[in-house]
Protein backbone atom coordinates (compact mmCIF):
# COMPACT_ATOMS: atom_id res chain seq x y z
CA UNK A 1 0.00 0.00 0.00
CA UNK A 2 1.05 3.31 -0.85
CA UNK A 3 2.53 5.70 1.69
CA UNK A 4 0.77 8.87 2.81
CA UNK A 5 2.92 11.94 2.24
CA UNK A 6 2.07 15.77 3.30
CA UNK A 7 2.98 18.57 1.71
CA UNK A 8 2.53 22.26 3.30
CA UNK A 9 4.21 21.15 6.39
CA UNK A 10 5.13 23.42 9.23
CA UNK A 11 8.43 23.60 10.81
CA UNK A 12 10.30 20.37 11.93
CA UNK A 13 9.55 19.52 15.55
CA UNK A 14 12.18 18.15 18.01
CA UNK A 15 11.19 15.87 20.91
CA UNK A 16 11.24 19.19 23.03
CA UNK A 17 8.78 21.08 20.76
CA UNK A 18 6.59 17.88 21.32
CA UNK A 19 7.33 17.95 25.19
CA UNK A 20 6.00 21.48 25.49
CA UNK A 21 2.98 21.14 23.76
CA UNK A 22 1.79 18.05 25.88
CA UNK A 23 2.47 20.40 28.78
CA UNK A 24 0.25 23.25 26.99
CA UNK A 25 -2.57 20.58 26.50
CA UNK A 26 -1.68 19.05 29.70
CA UNK A 27 -2.01 15.55 28.02
CA UNK A 28 0.50 12.82 27.15
CA UNK A 29 0.14 12.35 23.65
CA UNK A 30 0.26 8.91 22.37
CA UNK A 31 3.57 7.54 20.57
CA UNK A 32 1.94 6.66 17.31
CA UNK A 33 0.83 10.50 16.38
CA UNK A 34 4.51 11.86 17.94
CA UNK A 35 6.42 10.24 15.80
CA UNK A 36 4.01 11.14 13.02
CA UNK A 37 4.57 14.54 13.95
CA UNK A 38 8.54 13.96 14.25
CA UNK A 39 8.03 13.70 10.71
CA UNK A 40 5.05 15.77 9.08
CA UNK A 41 4.08 19.00 11.28
CA UNK A 42 1.04 19.15 9.56
CA UNK A 43 -0.02 19.54 6.03
CA UNK A 44 -1.90 18.78 3.42
CA UNK A 45 -1.96 14.60 3.10
CA UNK A 46 -1.82 13.54 -1.10
CA UNK A 47 -4.15 10.63 -0.04
CA UNK A 48 -7.26 13.18 1.42
CA UNK A 49 -9.87 11.01 1.61
CA UNK A 50 -11.04 8.58 4.43
CA UNK A 51 -13.99 5.85 3.36
CA UNK A 52 -16.60 4.59 6.24
CA UNK A 53 -17.46 1.59 6.27
CA UNK A 54 -20.50 2.17 5.44
CA UNK A 55 -19.15 3.89 2.19
CA UNK A 56 -19.87 7.78 3.62
CA UNK A 57 -16.43 9.73 2.78
CA UNK A 58 -14.99 12.45 4.69
CA UNK A 59 -12.66 14.42 2.96
CA UNK A 60 -9.26 15.92 5.05
CA UNK A 61 -8.76 19.46 4.18
CA UNK A 62 -5.32 19.44 6.10
CA UNK A 63 -3.62 18.27 9.21
CA UNK A 64 -2.83 20.45 11.82
CA UNK A 65 0.31 22.10 13.15
CA UNK A 66 1.38 22.24 16.22
CA UNK A 67 3.91 24.85 17.62
CA UNK A 68 3.22 27.75 15.21
CA UNK A 69 1.47 28.32 12.14
CA UNK A 70 2.99 29.24 8.86
CA UNK A 71 -0.80 30.31 7.56
CA UNK A 72 -1.79 31.33 11.09
CA UNK A 73 -4.46 28.91 11.46
CA UNK A 74 -5.26 26.98 14.75
CA UNK A 75 -2.61 24.31 15.36
CA UNK A 76 -3.26 21.21 17.40
CA UNK A 77 -2.86 22.82 21.06
CA UNK A 78 -5.21 26.20 19.91
CA UNK A 79 -7.21 23.82 18.80
CA UNK A 80 -7.49 21.76 21.96
CA UNK A 81 -8.01 24.61 24.33
CA UNK A 82 -10.36 26.63 22.34
CA UNK A 83 -12.51 23.36 22.53
CA UNK A 84 -11.97 22.82 26.26
CA UNK A 85 -12.69 26.34 26.97
CA UNK A 86 -15.81 26.11 24.99
CA UNK A 87 -16.50 22.91 26.35
CA UNK A 88 -17.53 21.52 23.30
CA UNK A 89 -14.34 19.51 23.07
CA UNK A 90 -14.30 16.06 25.37
CA UNK A 91 -10.77 16.31 27.39
CA UNK A 92 -10.00 13.09 26.32
CA UNK A 93 -9.53 14.21 22.36
CA UNK A 94 -7.15 16.01 20.69
CA UNK A 95 -7.41 17.29 17.31
CA UNK A 96 -4.96 16.64 14.58
CA UNK A 97 -7.08 17.16 11.52
CA UNK A 98 -9.71 18.88 9.76
CA UNK A 99 -12.35 18.65 7.16
CA UNK A 100 -13.18 21.91 4.85
CA UNK A 101 -16.55 22.27 7.56
CA UNK A 102 -14.07 22.69 10.45
CA UNK A 103 -14.96 19.42 11.81
CA UNK A 104 -11.93 17.43 13.53
CA UNK A 105 -10.53 14.29 13.55
CA UNK A 106 -9.08 13.80 16.53
CA UNK A 107 -7.16 11.20 18.54
CA UNK A 108 -8.39 9.74 22.38
CA UNK A 109 -5.07 9.93 24.41
CA UNK A 110 -6.48 7.24 26.54
CA UNK A 111 -6.34 4.34 23.51
CA UNK A 112 -5.27 5.79 20.37
CA UNK A 113 -8.22 5.25 18.65
CA UNK A 114 -9.31 8.00 16.02
CA UNK A 115 -12.57 9.59 15.55
CA UNK A 116 -14.50 11.72 13.12
CA UNK A 117 -15.78 14.70 15.72
CA UNK A 118 -18.77 17.17 14.09
CA UNK A 119 -18.85 20.12 15.80
CA UNK A 120 -21.16 21.61 13.07
CA UNK A 121 -24.07 19.39 14.17
CA UNK A 122 -24.42 20.86 17.60
CA UNK A 123 -28.18 20.65 18.65
CA UNK A 124 -29.52 23.02 20.90
CA UNK A 125 -32.71 20.49 21.98
CA UNK A 126 -29.30 18.26 23.44
CA UNK A 127 -27.27 18.16 26.21
CA UNK A 128 -23.44 19.68 25.87
CA UNK A 129 -22.96 15.90 26.67
CA UNK A 130 -25.62 14.35 24.76
CA UNK A 131 -23.84 16.50 21.84
CA UNK A 132 -20.15 15.61 22.24
CA UNK A 133 -21.61 11.95 22.28
CA UNK A 134 -23.79 12.28 19.11
CA UNK A 135 -20.43 14.31 17.23
CA UNK A 136 -18.10 11.81 17.68
CA UNK A 137 -17.78 8.75 15.30
CA UNK A 138 -15.65 5.97 15.82
CA UNK A 139 -13.19 5.62 12.46
CA UNK A 140 -10.43 3.55 13.35
CA UNK A 141 -8.29 2.09 16.10
CA UNK A 142 -5.18 3.92 15.58
CA UNK A 143 -3.44 6.65 13.53
CA UNK A 144 -1.38 4.27 11.10
CA UNK A 145 -5.05 2.25 10.47
CA UNK A 146 -6.69 5.46 9.77
CA UNK A 147 -3.13 6.90 7.46
CA UNK A 148 -3.42 3.31 5.55
CA UNK A 149 -7.29 3.54 4.80
CA UNK A 150 -6.80 7.01 3.13
CA UNK A 151 -7.29 7.10 -0.56
CA UNK A 152 -6.68 9.04 -3.20
CA UNK A 153 -10.28 8.88 -4.85
CA UNK A 154 -13.23 10.03 -3.33
CA UNK A 155 -16.41 7.09 -2.28
CA UNK A 156 -16.25 3.27 -3.36
CA UNK A 157 -14.02 1.67 -6.07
Amino acid sequence: MKKTTFQEIGEKLSVDDIGKVELKLGKVLPEEIKNHYMEYNGGVPNRKYFIKENGVTIEIKKFLQMKGSIDFRMTVEDSFLQGQSKDYLPSELIPFAIDHGGNYFVIDVNDGKIFFYAIDAWDDELTNDQNKLKAKKHLCDSLSKFLENLSSRKGRF
